[in-house]
């Protein structure tokens, strides 16, 4: 609800300051607008002139309410007998997929350059009322398609803040092609597929990959993980705010992890057998975990930039519920007169980094 109208300097600012160019663009876009700057300040210059109505203001303010801040990406393989061209033509923009919670596509572009797909949409939630007790927000969000180069095989890819951005992307790609009648297998990346030997023989390699521009310079923390229910992240007890213990039975009950003397020597052996250029096989505590049947699902690195004054707290995780690889830039920060200083990474540059990690780290899981 709006007590009054904006007037152009308050629309300029929220242009510039709230929303991300993408979503600005793509808001004009489906008005029929086409922006080709790429720069904020002169897409917030131009739209600050446009007379706007009640929907376009309520259409705005959902944007920010959901708009994307790049700290996740996740994705899965989609199995069609379409290459990318016919791909984009099962998409009706405008459809509403789901009745129960208006899920609809808002607009659909093809990156020529690049070859992809991109798929926004939009679908509702009940969320706490301020003039109620329960509301209805429109959530909106963005995917993209495109080719990994076999045959019939494409990836989807998303940057979410909540589980439910996936579970609606599925079902935009399965009823969509459900209505023309086409195949459509949705594969997610998942260990469960690999032994455990592979399981761990990935994580190696994670932590051992050349980067090209980033470098690896420690293993923050590490997930330990038995079956589908034991599971516990071991850190660094030395980044805790209390002493915090960490016991974790293995099948030789006289061999365990027990405090933080156990937590901090795993890492260490992790990181050593790292930058002496061993693999993690080598590790004594590796070794115990895997002829327990224990593997690792996840793990957070610290990586720099070999260019830039940069540093992420990168976690990889191939989560369970639901089956998704979440990779995340878990903290930032900056080099400054020798010191690490947190620092906020900007939009373009978080978007980026977390794409080119993610396509890294797909590529080897796809390779074992």
């Amino acid at each position: 609800m709006f007590d009054e109208y904006p007037d152009v300097n308050e629309v300029f600012a929220f242009f510039e300051n709230f929303i991300g160019l993408d979503n600005s663009i793509d808001f004009f876009k489906s008005r029929g607008m086409f922006f080709v700057s790429l720069s904020k300040s002169e897409v917030a210059k131009y739209g600050s002139k446009i007379i706007f109505g009640y929907e376009d203001f309520t259409e705005i303010k959902s944007i920010t309410a959901t708009k994307q801040n790049y700290n996740k990406i996740s994705g899965f393989l989609i199995i069609t007998r379409k290459e990318i061209d016919e791909v984009r033509q099962v998409f009706r923009v405008g459809e509403v997929l789901k009745e129960k919670n208006s899920l609809s596509i808002k607009s659909v572009t093809s990156d020529r350059n690049n070859n992809k797909i991109k798929i926004s949409y939009s679908f509702e939630r009940k969320v706490p009322g301020k003039m109620s007790l329960i509301s209805t927000e429109e959530r909106v969000g963005t995917f993209w398609v495109e080719p990994t180069g076999d045959e019939g095989i494409q990836i989807a890819i998303f940057n979410h803040k909540k589980n439910e951005d996936y579970v609606e992307i599925k079902d935009i790609i399965r009823k969509s092609f459900a209505r023309t009648d086409e195949y459509c297998d949705i594969v997610p990346f998942n260990l469960t597929r690999y032994s455990l030997e592979n399981r761990i023989e990935l994580i190696d390699a994670i932590l051992n990959h050349d980067y090209d521009d980033w470098t690896l310079e420690e293993v923050i923390s590490i997930r330990v993980k038995a079956g589908e229910e034991i599971s516990e992240e071991l850190e660094d007890s030395s980044e805790l705010e209390s002493t915090q213990e960490v016991t974790e039975e293995l099948e030789d009950e006289s061999e365990e992890i027990n405090g933080e003397n156990d937590v901090r020597d795993l890492l260490k052996g992790i990181n050593d057998a790292i930058l002496q250029g061993h693999d993690l096989r080598h590790n004594s505590f590796v070794v115990k975990c895997e002829s327990a049947g224990y593997y690792f699902p996840s793990v957070t690195m610290r990586m720099s930039h070999t260019r830039e004054a940069y540093k992420i707290d990168l976690e990889v995780q191939f989560k369970f519920r639901p089956e998704m690889p979440e990779i995340t830039i878990k903290n930032s920060f900056i080099v400054e007169d020798g010191e690490v200083n947190p620092y906020t990474l900007n939009e373009e540059f978080r978007k980026s980094t977390l794409d080119y990690f993610f396509h890294k780290i797909v590529a080897m899981y796809r390779s074992f």
